[in-house]
């Protein structure tokens, strides 16, 4: 067939065959240009610095861009003769100064880069806030009134911690919104130049702290023990009501049959992985979900919301609702779960992905995953342009992202030759082979996927947090399917009656206890995870975009090509720079 093209009577057929691939590409979708030119933006904030003048220039030339992109596209394009595409160049230019003097505008710089740590009392709001060891907690705050001396750290976000001495009593409870007075250490976020294997493991992941911080434009830190810390005005009636319901579904889940398991480790651990919460984790099970890169089951993000959306969409499927009625049930009830588990950033990237998607589908406006990913994406990215710089903004695009371009292709094309190599036997009542099926075609697509996961999520890890977990491979397949059954058994829990959320608790305490002993089996294995600090963004964002372009452009290609250029020229990228430097 190859040869056949190379007659000139074949070039029409092989132009349209082309167009036709392009048309059905996962690339092919208006806003992908603009969303990655306007990230582009953002990200250009850290190299090109925070100068006023270039701020107000950029914001100048997006809405010049824009204009002439608009009055080309209505006074000179209007017949429709245009072969260039003239009027789209000019929007992604648009997109690329507007987000740049957006997030430029957004990015506070440091008032004061040469501050020491000393004891302050101040005021913060806090904003983001979860529960740590021995009764403390931890987040982010926005300072409402500065210490004396320093007028400029008003309205700067910090990090703080409340508590967590071993003989100290537990912090006050801190909800989002709260108004509290901390009397403590305020120090700066030291930036050190990379991880360094001349300094203790304890300094590394200190290093690797602030490098976070950092990333997320705060400057400060914040400690002060319990009786340091006070409550001044009380929360908002919106999150007070999340609060409330937090606590409700703690009861609902520490509830047993017959007090059976009930103040368990097995019942803490269930109630960490539904509500997000890792205090309730001993260490021993911290350092094994960590050893073997499933740590990420505790974190609410895309595989409790998804899991969740997919239950209430056969509930409300069983209960006959129309499809216009569906989402207008279900997502109010999932919105509620994600705030009452704090409203985390991961969570609500997830939640706004299954609400575009599901909205779409009900109104019959067909939405690929593709599409509602990357409209997902723009309103995280419009609502705040500075999260480009987060680690659960990229881990958690790039990582489904993967999953959509490359894992589920994979899944499909095994499952295609397995069908082929395998066919249907006549007598296809035999239970036995409809199970054995259906368990190579499940675990084939699980690991696919997990590939596909971990192929965009490692240089991501080394660039955050310096290693690379190859135990993800063997285990997320697993781990992913039970943690699936847990967050069914968790949500059926909160809507049936308590009579029989019970029973649901004790399903679900069975699969726990079959993860944390999983877990710890494989602590005593080999550790999978390799030590691999990657301190070079560029590095990071070359081998990132060569796994996507050549997942993209070889789409279409033959398998060989298609599954295993991608991740070859992506880890080449990152082994040719290991060997340089």
């Amino acid at each position: 067939m190859a040869r056949e093209y190379g007659r000139p009577e074949n070039f029409g057929m092989f132009r349209s065959l082309r167009a036709e691939s392009a048309r059905h590409s996962s690339f092919a979708l208006p806003l992908l240009p603009f969303l990655l030119c306007a990230a582009f933006g953002c990200l250009a904030v850290s190299a090109f610095g925070q100068n006023g003048i270039a701020v107000a220039a950029s914001g100048v030339l997006a809405a010049v861009l824009a204009l002439s992109a608009l009055t080309l596209k209505v006074f000179v394009f209007w017949r429709r003769r245009a072969p260039l595409r003239l009027p789209e160049a000019l929007l992604c230019g648009a997109a690329f100064f507007g987000f740049f003097s957006y997030a430029s505008y957004s990015a506070t710089p440091n008032p004061y880069p040469n501050f020491t740590a000393r004891a302050v009392d101040v005021l913060l709001r806090v904003d983001e806030v979860s529960r740590g060891a021995n009764g403390s907690s931890y987040g982010v705050g926005k300072i409402l009134s500065a210490p004396a001396g320093f007028p400029k750290l008003k309205g700067l976000n910090v990090w703080f911690v409340a508590g967590g001495g071993k003989m100290e009593k537990p912090a006050p409870e801190l909800t989002r919104s709260q108004t509290v007075r901390f009397r403590g250490l305020l120090q700066p976020v030291r930036v050190a130049a990379k991880r360094s294997k001349w300094v203790s493991e304890r300094e590394n992941k200190s290093r690797e702290f602030e490098r976070y911080l950092a990333n997320r434009i705060i400057y400060y830190r914040l400690s002060a023990p319990s009786d340091s810390v006070e409550i001044v005005a009380r929360a908002r009636g919106f999150y007070r009501f999340f609060a409330d319901l937090h606590s409700r579904m703690e009861g609902w889940l520490d509830a047993f049959p017959f007090a059976f398991q009930e103040n368990s480790q097995s019942a803490a651990t269930y109630c960490a992985m539904l509500l997000g919460d890792k205090s309730r984790l001993t260490k021993l099970q911290k350092e094994s979900f960590a050893k073997t890169g499933t740590m990420h089951v505790f974190a609410i993000s895309g595989l409790h919301v998804g899991f969740a959306a997919a239950l209430l969409y056969f509930v409300c499927r069983a209960l006959w609702l129309p499809r216009i009625m569906q989402p207008l049930v279900a997502l109010p009830i999932l919105f509620a779960y994600v705030e009452a588990c704090g409203g985390r950033p991961s969570a609500m990237r997830a939640f706004m992905m299954v609400a575009a998607f599901w909205l779409a589908l009900s109104l019959g406006r067909g939405m690929k995953a593709w599409g509602a990913l990357l409209l997902s994406a723009a309103v995280a990215l419009a609502a705040s342009p500075l999260s480009v710089f987060d680690a659960g903004f990229s881990l958690s695009y790039g990582v489904v992202a993967s999953i959509f371009l490359y894992g589920l292709p994979l899944a499909s094309f095994i499952k295609e030759r397995f069908d082929r190599r395998y066919p249907v036997p006549d007598d296809w009542s035999n239970p036995l082979w409809k199970c054995y099926k259906t368990f190579v075609v499940w675990l084939c697509g699980a690991f696919s996927i997990s590939l596909g996961a971990f192929f965009a999520g490692a240089p991501l890890s080394a660039y955050y947090f310096s290693y690379v977990s190859f135990g993800a491979l063997l285990y997320s397949p697993v781990f992913v399917a039970l943690a699936g059954g847990v967050v069914f058994c968790g949500f059926a829990a909160f809507l049936l009656p308590s009579a029989l959320g019970m029973w649901a608790n004790c399903a679900a305490w069975f699969l726990i206890w079959a993860m944390s002993n999983s877990a710890e089996a494989g602590n005593g294995l080999a550790d999978l995870s390799v030590s691999f600090p990657l301190d070079n963004g560029l590095v990071c964002a070359a081998s990132l975009f060569a796994f996507f372009g050549l997942s993209g452009a070889l789409e279409f290609s033959r398998p060989a090509r298609r599954y295993v250029l991608p991740p070859l020229a992506s880890a080449s990228i990152l082994l040719a720079w290991r060997a340089i430097g």
